[in-house]
């Protein structure tokens, strides 16, 4: 005789049944065509694994909390930020001349392969503009000289 496979979800409707009590395990039993001791084992089963199902949910709630307040610290920091560079441009365009803005720009950039050098115009300037043709022509002037006549 071939063993009857069950399905989880059966299993568990059966499992159910035997413990409401409505029922005796026997009438269960035989209506569902399976022993009472494998009802039992199912029982059994159910209540050893119980508590793993309620541990993995709390681990997903307090994960799912953690990640949220991440998202939440990390908006705040990009609000921070924002708000400190804009203050800083409109501060730095007006105490610093043109001439000091200029000094400040690094040409060197290996150091910020992200800030390049109009990027650092348009943060010395507020809006990249008179600074940037400045500093773009000075760039490509040491460019030149450096690739083409000292080589």
């Amino acid at each position: 005789m071939a063993k009857k496979s069950i399905s989880p979800e059966l299993k568990l409707k059966i499992v159910i049944e035997a413990i409401k009590e409505e029922r005796h395990m026997s009438e269960i039993a035989s209506e569902y065509g399976v022993h009472t001791a494998t009802i039992s084992r199912w029982i059994q089963e159910l209540f050893s694994s119980a508590d793993k199902v309620y541990a993995s949910s709390k681990a997903d709630k307090q994960a799912a909390k953690e990640q949220e307040e991440q998202v939440e610290n990390l908006y705040a920091q990009i609000g921070r930020l924002t708000t400190q560079l804009d203050w800083l441009k409109k501060n730095l365009k007006e105490s610093s001349s043109r001439e000091e803005r200029e000094a400040m720009v690094e040409w060197d950039l290996n150091h910020h392969r992200d800030l390049n050098i109009r990027a650092q115009a348009e943060f010395m300037d507020g809006k990249g503009r008179a600074l940037d043709n400045a500093i773009t022509e000075r760039f490509w002037r040491t460019l030149k000289r450096e690739d083409i006549y000292l080589k």
